[in-house]
């Protein structure tokens, strides 16, 4: 008797949950009304699916190619004459190529007011410039 009524409030419980978590996403704001964004993402449930392994695979490559073409860190880019650099702020400069459009950023590391702070993102090292 105890049992069969333990399992009936577990059965409420988990009823009451699973109605407080999906009826948002299946009714408009609380009323009877089915969200269209419901029915849509049904009918692409089988879509969905079957595009998963690609989008899987798609994220396993581009972590790969990621990873192949991490640039050198101590590597230096030579800024074109023709880009005249603007101070931003104290010790970093910036200018814009008007042919390629292409943004340079020249940063004094001599600065005394810069500050270095790393990171390390996905397992990449991040070297981060500024002035407190």
């Amino acid at each position: 008797m105890i049992k069969s009524i333990l399992k009936l409030c577990f059965c409420l419980l988990v009823a009451f949950g699973l109605v407080t978590l999906v009826s948002p996403q299946v009714f408009l704001a609380n009323t009877p009304r089915i969200n269209p964004l419901f029915i849509a993402s049904i009918k692409n449930l089988p879509t969905n699916i079957a595009g998963t392994p690609d989008r899987i695979v798609a994220y396993i490559g581009n972590i790969i190619t990621n990873k192949n073409n991490q640039t050198n860190p101590s590597s230096t880019v030579i800024i074109p004459a023709s880009v005249a650099l603007k101070e931003v702020t104290s010790g970093v400069y910036a200018g814009e190529d008007a042919a390629t459009k292409k943004t340079y950023i020249r940063i004094d590391k001599t600065n005394p007011n810069l500050k270095q702070k790393e990171y390390t993102i996905q397992g990449i090292k991040v070297v981060v410039y500024g002035v407190e």
